[in-house]
């Protein structure tokens, strides 16, 4: 018999509800330190005091000393003793929705299970990195707490959405706010002693979650718990895969190795069908391995002069798109060699559009853009379930989740 899923309600650190966009920052690791330092220097109260303390210290002090996690404990102490962050009156799970112009997603907060995570039964696609997993164990060990949630994904359910549907249409949300990229972020309590705990049933009758987004807090949380820290469990917000919009993910290089722009077309035009486009810039359909290069103030279409049959590998992951552009220009013609370690190559989230692309090639810092079709939720959850890693940068979610809308506490200091 295949193990289902352990997923817990908990009593969640809850921002206090009229500061709820005042408190609630972006994920640490989607912003540098320095702009962490301008957001907190925007909104004093930003969650980053705690996930990202670095940001409030001298810049003169390294971004791993011990005084960086001594920060962060005492700005968590300080926002509960504050009364700005409040611990629930019992135990729940809780339903947050993110809301922009053209798209919603609705997903659930609750404890997940490190066994799981051992076990396979999370399942991942992108390897962590020791540097960035030091220090979110020491940031988690030192302030007892998962401050920020790891972003899972479950195979769609009826069942699941039901669920979600009679808490959200019960009662107005504990908190709502828009915020500066007008997304709107609403929260949900639904305490598990109520019949909502069916929403936990139809979660935990999952045979596998798939991380979309936080290994690192994953791997973290794992190795903290490893070493006898808190309760075995960590912060998860679970969504339904068909709730999940994967922008493009695309690269621009700063040189062409060595060649002249006509000579890295013609190299081009062995690999690729390379045609001018007319008008705003190329057309990519998601999965597809067509590509679009925008150079010296113009777009091309790149479509592949062989049959989409010929460039099949037999590992999932080898036939997205981004590993078809590695494999035929990044590698071969350009030798960019680890895409996670070259300074020749940057990478721009869809939400910035083509014209992103555009301002960083004209801008001079960048010789030549690629827009890449974006990756598909099922193309994500294939390559976990082959064993498989996603390639670097290969997914942008839109809108990104907050971190400081609900917080794990596990240290007895603040726990009380």
């Amino acid at each position: 018999l295949q193990s289902m899923v352990k997923l817990q309600a908990f009593r969640g650190f809850l921002p206090l509800a009229c500061k709820a966009g005042d408190i609630a920052c972006p994920p640490y690791d989607v912003i540098d330190t320095e702009q962490a330092r301008s957001e907190i220097s925007q909104k004093p109260l930003s969650f980053l005091r705690v996930n990202k303390p670095e940001a409030t210290l001298p810049s003169s002090v390294n971004q791993y000393d011990n005084d960086v996690y001594a920060a962060g404990t005492s700005n968590l102490k300080k926002f509960v003793t504050d009364g700005l962050l409040e611990r629930d009156s019992e135990e729940c799970v809780y339903v947050y929705r993110l809301a922009s112009k053209n798209h919603t997603q609705t997903g659930i907060v609750s404890l997940a299970s490190v066994e799981d995570y051992k076990a396979g039964r999370i399942k991942r696609h992108e390897l962590t990195r020791k540097a960035k997993e030091d220090d979110r164990v020491r940031l988690i060990t030192a302030q007892g707490a998962h401050a920020g949630p790891v972003f899972l994904l479950c195979k769609p359910s009826s069942e699941i959405d039901d669920a979600i549907n009679s808490i959200t249409q019960a009662g107005s949300p504990y908190f709502s706010f828009t915020d500066d990229e007008g997304v709107t972020h609403s929260l949900w309590r639904a305490p598990a002693s109520d019949s909502q705990s069916a929403l936990l049933r139809t979660l935990c009758s999952q045979s596998n979650l798939y991380i979309a987004d936080g290994h690192h807090r994953a791997a973290s949380a794992a190795r903290v718990a490893a070493e006898g820290h808190g309760d075995g469990m960590f912060l998860s917000v679970t969504f339904p895969s068909d709730h999940m919009l994967i922008l493009d993910y695309n690269r621009v290089v700063k040189d062409l190795n060595g060649r002249s722009q006509d000579e890295f077309l013609e190299m081009l035009k062995g690999i690729f069908n390379v045609n001018k486009c007319d008008g705003k810039g190329p057309i990519l359909e998601a999965g597809s391995t067509s590509f679009g290069m925008y150079i010296s103030g113009s777009w091309y279409m790149l479509n592949s002069l062989v049959g989409p049959e010929s460039n099949v590998h037999d590992s999932v992951a080898d036939n997205l798109p981004c590993a078809v552009l590695d494999r035929t220009v990044l590698q071969p013609i350009l030798e960019i060699g680890d895409l996670r370690s070259s300074d020749r190559i940057g990478f721009v989230g869809g939400v910035h559009g083509f014209n992103g692309l555009q301002q960083k090639v004209d801008s001079g810092e960048y010789v030549a853009a690629f827009a890449v079709p974006p990756v598909t939720v099922q193309n994500l959850l294939d390559v976990a379930d082959a064993g498989q890693l996603m390639p670097p940068k290969s997914t942008w979610f839109e809108p990104k989740l907050k971190s400081g809308i609900v917080v794990n506490v596990f240290n007895p200091e603040i726990v009380r």
